[in-house]
């Protein structure tokens, strides 16, 4: 994305949930994204997103990574 002229806000790893929701409020992202590698990674990002909801945000939400499939 960085090569797109986004601005990319990488957070690191294994960070909590209520952090990247009030960064993304902090920073008036465009877009959160998530990605991981491993399959208990899919779980929080669907805490993530039912967050999300739960708080009424309507940003964008984009996932990816190596375990995500159409059901994700």
């Amino acid at each position: 994305l960085g090569c797109n002229n986004y601005k990319v806000i990488d957070m690191g790893v294994m960070v909590p949930c209520e952090k990247i929701l009030e960064r993304a409020v902090a920073e008036k992202v465009d877009i959160i994204g998530l990605s991981g590698l491993i399959t208990p990674s899919l779980d929080e990002m669907v805490y993530v997103a039912e967050q999300m909801k739960i708080r009424g945000m309507t940003i964008p939400l984009m996932i990816g990574g190596a375990t995500t499939s159409k059901r994700h």
